[in-house]
């Protein structure tokens, strides 16, 4: 199995994981958020790792490994010094779903100019791109302000996670669907 599929079940299976132990908190009333600052760089670097498997360009590849660190070290500052553990890191989830829409806005970029239109569709690696892609869209529209829902509105801030619990499953489909297209 290829190195960047491995990396998507990694990333599936601990954010199975982590959602899971996240709803158990929240049905039991106890703050949940802090799973997220952990998740949220794990799930970045995976992501990551994944898009440098597939992008072809050496030099965005070394890019990758120079920004991976930076990027990791400002999600520990932001969850240490503006967003405590107690709080929806929603700065790091802007920044993070900002990057990854960019990687696979790329990745589409550098399949346009190097194969067939058919072909792309007919790689399983177009599908897990769309799941990861219509994912970190739809976080980017939703983290940017579920902070301040939650602080102020918890029921719209409860319907808006749960918006954001549906994307989620739209992306679990698509790299299932890749999945069972590779057996």
């Amino acid at each position: 199995m290829p190195k960047y599929i491995r990396l998507v079940g990694y990333s599936l299976i601990f954010n199975f994981f982590i959602e899971g132990v996240a709803a158990i908190f929240m049905l039991n009333d106890i703050n949940n958020l802090f799973l997220f600052h952990i998740l949220n760089p794990i799930q970045f670097i995976l992501y990551t790792c994944y898009i440098r498997e597939i992008i072809t360009s050496k030099r965005t590849k070394k890019l990758i490994i120079i920004i991976l660190p930076i990027f990791v070290i400002i999600s520990l500052v932001i969850s240490f010094t503006i967003q405590s553990f107690s709080e929806y890191n929603s700065y790091w989830l802007l920044i993070h779903n900002l990057f990854i829409t960019i990687f696979i806005l790329y990745y589409f970029y550098e399949q346009s100019m190097e194969s067939a239109f058919e072909t792309t569709f007919e790689r399983t690696i177009f599908l897990i791109n769309i799941g990861l892609f219509i994912s970190s869209i739809g976080n980017l529209l939703i983290g940017g302000f579920l902070n301040h829902l939650i602080k102020y509105n918890i029921q719209v801030a409860l319907i808006i996670y749960f918006g954001s619990v549906l994307i989620s499953y739209i992306t679990y489909i698509f790299f299932i669907s890749a999945f069972i297209k590779i057996k």
